[in-house]
């Protein structure tokens, strides 16, 4: 016995190759090496891309904003960069009244004037405005970022008092654009790779944790997203032609979504109200952020986020609120829902097809009255298209925490739509802000190629708006009268093609979603 295992072990070793392995354990070998080459190869590919887009976005973005003001024709918009000098600078006399008084060598962008000046400055503009006609509708951390912004530019050219054109003077402004817009596509690479990976897995199961390494599918439709969204045309007019900041409040949002999916609903809590501060129309879409965890069956999800929101917001508010004021929700909150009384306007929207028709924003359409108690409401254009939206928002919540509930990357449909619908539906809209509904829409290139080429409609449509209002308001304006014939001549017609992209996604929001499973 024992000389047959001896001669067994003699003839295994003699047919052993000279590698150690079989042929089939060393063809099992290479065939890893090879997957692992590969892998390192498209992450190598990757980190190129990422590299070279984030060099040629930084320089589009100067170019543009060089190329489209004098001594070329003009596409700027001055009166809200200047209107954010403005403010800036009233913030800056105060201080400076401050320190003047303090009989103290100290200049107004000491911070111990600054930042007192700042926070005084909606309660006086309060009293300085008692009819309630304040001009100023800035949210606080809005505010904040143009006081600095004047302050920085003091503190670099002192004899300058006024907004200056060249790109060195508004370049803060500029780059901090870069940066939401940076942080967004991060946001967006994130949500979409959590969702395509999610949507690998059995419905029901909840394993917020993505597994190490990530698909491959999940992170490469997750990169494409971020590209989309980093060279959105809409993105560079807004941000850095015209220039306005609509961009501030997607890093908020993006990063709460991706939290929330991975259920940190208190840190996304926490995130969301630095958004709202800058941007105050997050308030619109902000309730799906309750409602979808509710709808989902998990009521506790709801009061982390909304107890992480409080805490946060207490935290940055608590300066006026020790203090007892709320100047600042008077005057950035309330003050623009009836400053601007537009219907529709130059907007391509619902209210824009309700408006050659005579329809106005205040019009009574019909009474409302309570049987058994003398009251009546009296229901107008903003009301009941207000409380239409509101509908399809609660609608858009039900149909996120059913696609959550699935595990189905339709969810970023559900999480998209309210942003299209407040911009289809709601009057006192400005065109810009389809903006978001093309960014976010972004997304959705997780679900199919088909979506993706929804967000470049999107995309299409919120550029011509804002390029609309950059070609016509202003002087020393480009002399394009066939582009301007074209855009005029889509001016509200396009509305309805706003209107069915809205249905659509509020259809899709709503119904079951057929998964496509990975074999």
């Amino acid at each position: 016995m024992k000389d047959y295992q001896a001669d067994l072990a003699v003839a295994n070793a003699l047919m052993r190759p000279e590698n150690g392995r079989y042929p089939e354990e060393s063809s099992g070998s290479s065939g890893r090496w090879r997957r692992r080459f590969s892998k390192l190869a498209l992450f190598l590919l990757a980190l190129d891309i990422i590299i070279v887009a984030a060099i040629a976005g930084v320089q589009l973005r100067k170019w543009l904003w060089v190329h489209t003001d004098a001594p070329y024709k003009s596409l700027r918009f001055d009166y809200d960069i200047e209107n954010a000098y403005h403010w800036g600078s009233t913030i800056l006399r105060h201080a400076n009244a401050k320190a003047v008084a303090a009989g103290e060598s100290g200049k107004a962008t000491d911070w111990k004037y600054f930042l007192p000046a700042y926070y005084e400055l909606y309660d006086q503009v309060i009293e300085e405005h008692p009819e309630g006609q304040y001009l100023l509708d800035y949210t606080p951390a809005r505010l904040l970022i143009a006081a600095l912004w004047v302050r920085h530019e003091k503190l670099v050219y002192p004899h300058v008092n006024q907004w200056i054109r060249p790109y060195a003077y508004t370049a803060p402004l500029l780059w901090l654009n870069t940066c939401c817009e940076a942080l967004a596509a991060l946001g967006a690479f994130l949500l979409v790779r959590h969702w395509v990976w999610r949507g690998t897995l059995p419905t029901g199961k909840r394993d917020p944790q993505i597994p190490w390494p990530v698909p491959t599918r999940a992170w490469v439709l997750g990169l494409i997203a971020a590209l989309l969204i980093w060279f959105n045309p809409a993105i560079l007019l807004d941000a850095h032609v015209f220039p306005q900041w609509e961009v501030w409040l997607l890093p908020s949002f993006f990063f709460a979504a991706w939290l929330a999916s991975r259920n940190g609903w208190f840190t996304a809590g926490l995130v969301i109200p630095l958004g709202i501060l800058m941007k105050g129309q997050l308030t619109m879409v902000l309730p799906i952020f309750i409602l979808w965890p509710l709808f989902e069956g998990k009521p506790l999800a709801a009061v982390k986020f909304v107890a992480g929101m409080v805490i946060a917001a207490f935290v940055i508010l608590s300066p006026w609120l020790t203090h007892g004021s709320f100047g600042w929700y008077k005057v950035s909150f309330e003050y623009p829902t009836h400053h601007w009384q537009i219907m529709g306007g130059q907007t391509d929207n619902l209210p824009a097809i309700l408006e050659p028709f005579g329809w106005g924003i205040s019009d009574p359409l019909f009474t409302l009255r309570i049987p058994w108690h003398h009251l009546e409401w009296v229901v107008k254009v903003k009301t009941l298209l207000v409380t239409i939206y509101a509908v399809t928002l609660v609608l858009c919540s039900w149909g996120a925490a059913r696609k959550s509930r699935r595990n189905d990357p339709a969810f970023l449909i559900a999480l998209a739509a309210p942003w299209l619908l407040m911009f289809t539906l709601l009057t006192q809209m400005h065109e810009r802000y389809v903006m978001w509904a093309a960014v976010i829409s972004a997304t959705t290139i997780a679900i199919s190629l088909g979506w993706g080429l929804m967000h470049l409609l999107l995309s299409a449509i919120a550029t011509q708006m804002i390029f609309r209002a950059l070609l016509f308001d202003g002087p020393n304006r480009p002399d394009w009268p066939t582009l301007g014939r074209v855009l005029r001549g889509i001016h509200p017609g396009i509305s309805w093609a706003v209107l069915v992209c809205a249905a659509l996604f509020l259809y899709c929001a709503v119904a079951p979603h057929r998964r496509k499973r990975e074999s």
